[in-house]
């Protein structure tokens, strides 16, 4: 047991909050407020991106925004992350758990995979 003077999560001394150093309590309450306290519970279980098998630069995915469940929350790297949010028509190949991603944050929008170019 640790002496109640040291963070209870990564065992620092300076203490912030509730027992916590300031990085350790702001990351359990950005998990508490966006992901219903499961964020850690996610990126353990899932270990890597789940696209390109990246093991750093990892965040958290909501497969249906709102919802807080581990099993709508799926592991990714930032940069298999970005696409998903914000390209509007896919420029090259991916693979299809990047498309059913893709396809659930835009339901409405034509999957275009290439641009039709003039001949």
């Amino acid at each position: 047991m640790q002496p109640a003077w040291w963070c209870r999560s990564c065992g620092q001394g300076d203490l912030y909050a509730h027992g916590w150093c300031r990085p350790c309590y702001d990351r359990h309450r950005h998990s508490q407020k966006f992901f219903g306290g499961h964020r850690e519970t996610v990126l353990c279980r899932d270990g890597c991106c789940q696209l390109c098998l990246a093991q750093q630069g990892l965040v958290v995915h909501h497969r249906r925004p709102g919802q807080n469940r581990p099993a709508l929350q799926i592991t990714l790297c930032r940069r298999c992350h970005v696409p998903i949010h914000r390209r509007h028509q896919l420029p090259g190949f991916y693979s299809d758990l990047f498309l059913q991603l893709w396809r659930e944050l835009h339901p409405d929008l034509p999957i275009q995979l290439r641009l039709p170019l003039a001949a």
